[in-house]
């Protein structure tokens, strides 16, 4: 069946839209799906990268949801640390550790070569912070 004109559309009027049947040849000569079914199947087949796509993305964010999740309940508390320590010390005939040893200078190396605002900062230190972002910005690597 023709239609009027090469670039004319079918209408619900005509006897093939009537019956649930698309056009069958494109514009080009091609072979179009003729009923609904048909076009189901072209448009399920046409769009599987998306449902691949949308499954790799789900596994990436999932997966690791879940093995953070399970990975938490398996986690051993640390609530009992101190017991353990003294009953592994215990098991070697060490001394306990009471405390470190006074003056702390192998803590106050530690916090000299590191970090030598350690004291004036909040936690965070901006300076610091500043220093990497403006770094992550021009691509710099060595940020000291």
């Amino acid at each position: 069946m023709g239609y009027p004109c090469a670039h004319a559309s079918p209408s619900l009027f005509t006897p093939d839209a009537q019956k649930g049947h698309l056009p069958s040849v494109s514009r080009t000569g091609a072979r179009l799906p003729r009923t609904r079914e048909e076009v189901a199947v072209v448009a399920r087949t046409k769009h599987r990268w998306r449902r691949y796509v949308a499954g790799a993305l789900a596994a990436v964010v999932v997966v690791p949801v879940l093995g953070v999740a399970v990975l938490w309940r398996l986690t051993p508390s640390v609530a009992g640390a101190g017991q353990l320590v003294r009953a592994h010390l215990s098991a070697f005939d060490s001394p306990e550790l009471v405390a470190l040893p006074k003056p702390d200078r192998v803590g106050q190396a530690l916090i000299a070569t590191e970090d030598s605002r350690f004291s004036q900062t909040p936690g965070i230190d901006p300076v610091s912070t500043l220093r990497a972002s403006l770094a992550a910005m021009t691509g710099n690597i060595d940020t000291g």
